[in-house]
């Protein structure tokens, strides 16, 4: 988390740019000067090499050029910012760096406020969501262009996940009026947000204005028409009518207990998408995509996807898809649109839950159309990679939402799946195991139970909450050999045997449960870190660095994306990039300040020599010491090759630290 400035300096990204203190405002007119700030700003402990400066705002210059280039704007930004602050800028070891603690930033604040997540932080997040990233900025250079637009789409879901959050919070909360404040700010972030006009509706009409709810969903419904040629969805449309005609319908909060009547295991269909452009010549590439995502979707073996010979039966029947759901037995419906203009490609889903109307996620995507194919592949990555996780978030709360008697074993996995995800105290992981041990009693055949029973012993022990290691060694093993023994086509249960190889020791074995894990399902966040892990150990570092990018690509607001920074972080240590791995460990160290994050901190700090840094961070260490530090040591990093071993030990003793030692 940034730390509290102490002065009033303040660079606004959100927005127009804006840079200066107080009401004075810096005066930057040169674009490209603007745009170095916000790469340094938006960059990881605000550092970025040279080389990618360079080839993000002069990539169509040769080197030397590239190179004088940045060299004069970097002396006109020093000194348009004499005088207000020491040493902002600052350059060594081919890198530029600002100077993070000396300026406030909104984007790194809106983040600190998403990953807190309290009712306040959220407030805050939503507060800072109305303007666009860099609105107005434009540079004509391609690099900067593809990065520009990758960022913004990258933002805009980030603002809508803070408004969906804050209206569930709301909602969970029975808050009727915050929960209509939140649904008003979403709205300003997502104009076509579904979710958010109901819960407008609904609120104005329970405060006694039924004219002012009717008018926002015809407000609603002529902005559907005149951008995307639609109509409002048949929930959102039945809930006007329902208002035209005085009628009771529940309140947000009640709406969202109906009990649902299909199977216990979630199931999602995935209509075709929608060709905008009206050519019949042109279906072919909305079907492409969403072919694609069901494609994707079927290797999560944890839900159930309708084929798409059967959803796709429903092309012209979308406007009913609470009827949709009821006749093919799901819980969730995909569906979305494509708009083509020349060369550019428009892409839009909404996941919805069509037994409460809820909008559970919901998507843009801007592309240049080059290659169809590599373009459907990579929107059916992406929707997929972001909707998963949503899925398991709203089966978690609705699991443990319910009351504690009658309970099925699906029930209680789901209800531990709340508290491992909440990844805080040793508490949540304790909870975790005690709910997945009743599922297996009550389902000895669910073999997600046993995968998140082994999930919840490793991440307590990898926290240091263990209170005894080597039984949670056993149990882990123990537990994903049997989630792998009933489903071996299951990604999850061969990442769960990925840590328990992990734990017992057998680095090698577990490189190869993380490189099945990926190969049922390539989408898979958590396998892809898993692989970057695993290869660390038996000593493949530089083959541990994409696949753990990867992961922060699948799931850039990950609960354990601490953990995919150590991950790399570590990697970038063994190879010798020792000011990487600190900007890495550093990043999931502030998001999440663990034992084992430190200890990849402290040895790439070590290894830079950062003494000011180490004396107190080295103490923090031996402060919160597992219980049984040493044996921590050998079973959560277990190097195959003792060089390795002792090149990480190398970097903690410089630093004033060793992990092994009875001190």
């Amino acid at each position: 988390m940034q730390e509290k400035v102490p002065t009033n300096l303040r660079l606004t990204l959100l927005g127009p740019f804006r840079f200066g203190t107080g009401d004075t405002e810096i005066p930057i007119s040169a674009a490209k000067q603007k745009a170095l700030l916000a790469l340094l700003a938006l960059a990881p402990e605000g550092r970025l090499p040279n080389e990618r400066i360079m080839a993000l705002l002069w990539s169509d210059r040769a080197d030397p050029q590239a190179r004088d280039s940045l060299k004069h704007a970097l002396a006109d930004l020093r000194t348009r910012l004499y005088g207000v602050g020491t040493k902002l800028l600052n350059t060594e070891r081919g890198t530029v760096d600002l100077d993070l603690e000396q300026i406030a930033v909104d984007a790194r604040e809106f983040e600190d406020h998403l990953a807190a997540g309290t009712a306040e932080d959220l407030r805050h997040a939503v507060a800072q969501s109305a303007g666009e990233l860099l609105d107005g900025l434009a540079i004509r250079d391609a690099a900067f262009e593809d990065w520009l637009r990758d960022e913004r789409e990258a933002w805009l879901e980030r603002k809508r996940t803070a408004g969906r959050r804050l209206l569930a919070l709301m909602r969970d909360m029975n808050d009727e009026t915050g929960a209509l404040a939140a649904a008003k700010a979403l709205l300003a972030i997502d104009p076509l947000s579904a979710d958010a006009v109901r819960a407008i509706m609904q609120g104005l009409a329970d405060g006694g204005d039924r004219i002012a709810a009717l008018r926002c969903y015809t407000t609603y419904a002529e902005r559907l028409r005149a951008e995307l040629d639609v109509e409002p969805d048949a929930d959102t449309a039945a809930l006007a009518e329902s208002l035209r005609s005085r009628r009771e319908t529940p309140s947000g909060a009640d709406a969202r207990r109906i009990p649902h009547t299909g199977s216990a295991r979630p199931s999602i269909a995935v209509l075709p998408f929608r060709n905008l452009n009206g050519k019949a010549d042109e279906d072919y590439l909305a079907e492409g995509i969403a072919e694609d995502i069901v494609t994707a979707l079927s290797q999560y073996r944890w839900f159930f996807v309708i084929a798409r010979n059967s959803s796709f039966l429903y092309r012209d029947r979308r406007d009913d898809l609470r009827g949709i759901a009821a006749e093919l037995g799901v819980r969730y419906i995909l569906d979305g649109s494509v708009r083509r203009s020349g060369s550019h490609v428009r892409v839009t889903g909404e996941l919805v839950e069509p037994e409460t109307g809820i909008q559970v996620w919901g998507g843009r995507y801007d592309r240049n159309l080059s290659d169809i194919f590599a373009l459907q592949e990579e929107i059916a990555r992406r929707v997929v990679g972001a909707i998963e996780p949503e899925i398991l978030r709203g089966e978690s709360q609705r699991a443990a939402a319910k009351p504690s008697v009658n309970l099925d074993a699906y029930d209680c996995h789901m209800r531990g799946v709340w508290y491992h995800n909440r990844q805080n105290l040793t508490e949540d992981f304790d909870k975790s195991i005690e709910w997945q041990k009743k599922a297996v009693e009550l389902d000895p055949m669910l073999a997600r139970a046993s995968m998140i029973m082994s999930r919840s012993i490793y991440a307590r022990a990898l926290h240091g909450f263990s209170q005894n290691l080597d039984q949670d060694r056993r149990d882990l093993l123990e537990a994903a050999t049997r989630a792998v023994s009933l489903e071996d086509r299951d990604s999850y249960a061969h990442y769960a045997m990925c840590l328990a190889h992990l734990m017992d020791q057998q680095p090698a074995a577990a490189v190869l449960e993380a490189e099945r894990a990926t190969e049922l399902a390539a989408n898979f966040a958590l396998g892809q870190n898993a692989l970057g892990w695993s290869r660390v150990f038996v000593g493949k570092f530089a083959e541990a660095i994409a696949p753990i990018e990867t992961a922060m690509r699948l799931s850039p607001v990950d609960p354990v994306g601490y953990f995919f920074r150590a991950a790399i972080g570590l990697a970038h240590y063994h190879l010798g990039n020792y000011e990487e791995a600190e900007r890495h460990a550093q990043r999931g160290y502030s998001s999440k300040p663990r034992y084992f994050n430190m200890l990849v901190l402290l040895a790439a700090q070590g290894q830079l020599n950062r003494t000011a840094e180490t004396v107190t961070l080295a103490a923090q260490a031996r402060a919160s010491r597992p219980k049984d530090h040493v044996r921590y040591w050998q079973l959560l990093f277990p190097y195959a090759e003792s060089a390795h071993r002792d090149h990480f030990v190398e970097g903690m003793a410089r630093a004033g630290y060793a992990p092994d030692s009875e001190m």
